[in-house]
């Protein structure tokens, strides 16, 4: 019986073949979804040490040297001053923001990465800036919402982890950008150091 119902329908061994994929696919996106959300959820905790910011910036840039078609320019303020950070989470912000910016040039442009030290505000300030497709007008008020996202498979949380982490570090996070003519990030983070031998923290320099 089997055999002739395969006679009559010869199509439907590639039918189950591609439904059975499709479901594995869709299982895939789920989990990958489920796990998102899951590292959103439940981000490390916040441990902050001594640092090279930016060394730490010019390290993550590594992790792109596959990406032959895109190029970063830094622009590094030698006078930054060390200061308190996760160097984990703040790997994590960089590494976002990078991936983000190429997926919105498509693979192919430019990154321009610049640190700068404002003395009399006690802030670090980090302007990560791309060429690429840029942002509506109408989606910049919620691109750091976890439920949106301008990507068609994509989840919304990576901004959202990105504006997390810099809360953590007491710092804030804006989007400059208009369609067709790129995105820029700024971050600032107020200088922490150590205050004393209990090892807390406050803002202040070295």
């Amino acid at each position: 019986m089997r055999k002739r119902f395969l006679e009559n329908h010869p199509e439907l061994p590639q039918i189950i073949e591609k439904g059975t994929a499709t479901i594995i696919e869709e299982v895939d996106s789920l989990m990958n979804i489920i796990g998102e959300f899951s590292r959103f959820a439940r981000l490390p905790e916040t441990k902050l040490e001594p640092g090279d910011l930016n060394l730490k910036i010019s390290n993550c840039t590594d992790f792109f040297n596959a990406h032959e078609n895109v190029h970063f320019h830094l622009s590094l303020d030698e006078n930054l001053p060390s200061m308190m950070f996760d160097k984990t989470l703040i790997r994590q912000v960089m590494i976002n923001l990078f991936q983000n910016a190429i997926d919105s040039m498509g693979g192919a442009g430019n990154i321009w990465i610049k640190t700068s030290f404002d003395r009399e505000k006690m802030l670090v300030r980090i302007s990560i800036k791309d060429d690429g497709a840029g942002i509506r007008e109408e989606d910049l008020p919620k691109i750091f919402d976890p439920t949106f996202s301008s990507k068609e498979h994509g989840t919304g949380l990576g901004l959202a982890i990105v504006e997390k982490i810099v809360f953590e570090h007491k710092g804030r996070i804006r989007c400059n950008s208009r369609p067709h003519q790129g995105a820029e990030f700024i971050i600032e983070l107020p200088v922490l150091v150590k205050e004393d031998s209990d090892g807390k923290v406050s803002c202040g320099l070295n």
